[in-house]
């Protein structure tokens, strides 16, 4: 049998109050003339359906007697309270509110927190949560909103899905604008305070980032120049031996052009050979440098890198455990 009160996403005691509300939400997202999804329509008649049988005292009595509840193993998330309305909030100026996402059904498997897309005025965080042997719930989320500048009211939802099954909260905020006096002043103590904590967070973050980045060239710069070296000395070393296979097959002929070709394969075997073999301790001497300097330097990227890290994730993390 279809589980009526999970497509509306309400608990099985829900008041009337309360399953119109989330009809209203539920149906205004699917409604196939605002939703391009191939499933709409059918997702459309199927809450069209669940509201006409439990907007119905009479139907939904029927509908609970029929035993869906035995039928249905599965959680029912839904929050206290159904919808957060933080009011007026100048710029800056925030409010915090605690919301619980409860569950009537069956012990969840796994638990996931999300949000709109566009939630750029509000933060959520867990400050408490069932362990994973007891369905994860309650989930107390704390939301905190902060006036964003301008005039309106914004409208975005938070979401708790166990085991697939989803349960939403609105929250509203009536954005209203600071008074000219109260921005003068806003300003002046900006001014006095200097960079925001979150301007002082970004320049940080690139400059951990520039640094990485630096050391990153450094260490590809030293083996560079490492591999140009091995290559001159390589190079050294083959002149030499030209000159002495030269001089070998040369410095005994009676012309003058073979004498002279001799002589001048000595002289390069003698001078190139001296700079080879002069080379391989310049050579070792870069490689086991550059060793070393890769090791501290890779080190040094691994702290900044673990640094880098700490700190995009400083303000909270909106992930459930689990």
């Amino acid at each position: 049998m279809t589980d009526y009160y999970r497509i509306l996403q309400v608990d099985p005691a829900a008041d009337p109050d309360v399953i119109d509300a989330a009809y209203r939400r539920i149906v205004f997202k699917v409604h196939p003339d605002r939703n391009s999804a191939p499933d709409a329509a059918a997702r459309f008649r199927e809450v069209q359906n669940a509201y006409e049988v439990l907007r119905d005292p009479v139907a939904r009595a029927a509908y609970d007697q029929s035993g869906f509840s035995k039928s249905s193993r599965a959680p029912h998330p839904y929050f206290v309270p159904a919808a957060v309305d933080f009011g007026e909030l100048k710029p800056g100026q925030a409010k915090t509110i605690d919301i619980t996402c409860n569950n009537s059904g069956d012990l969840a498997l796994s638990a996931a927190l999300a949000q709109s897309s566009d939630a750029s005025w509000f933060s959520a965080e867990v400050i408490s949560q069932a362990p994973a042997e007891q369905g994860y719930c309650p989930i107390v989320l704390r939301v905190t909103a902060r006036g964003p500048g301008g005039a309106g009211t914004l409208c975005e939802w938070l979401s708790v899905t166990l085991d697939g099954i989803s349960a939403i909260v609105d929250l509203r905020l009536t954005a209203v604008p600071m008074p000219a006096a109260d921005v003068a002043a806003e300003t002046s103590a900006g001014a006095a305070r200097g960079p925001s904590r979150k301007a002082r967070q970004r320049d940080e973050l690139q400059a951990l980032e520039e640094s990485i980045a630096h050391e990153n060239v450094e260490i590809a710069r030293g083996w560079k120049m490492t591999v140009i070296a091995v290559a001159i000395d390589g190079a050294a070393f083959l002149i030499g031996t030209i000159g002495a296979n030269a001089s070998n097959n040369n410095i005994g002929t009676r012309t003058f052009g073979g004498w002279f070709a001799g002589c001048f394969g000595s002289l390069a075997a003698i001078v190139f050979g001296l700079a080879a073999w002069a080379g391989v301790l310049i050579v070792l001497g870069m490689v086991l440098y550059q060793i070393g300097n890769t090791i501290i330097r890779t080190a040094r990227v691994a702290r900044l890198k673990a640094k880098l890290i700490e700190l995009s994730l400083a303000p909270s993390s909106r992930d459930v455990v689990g």
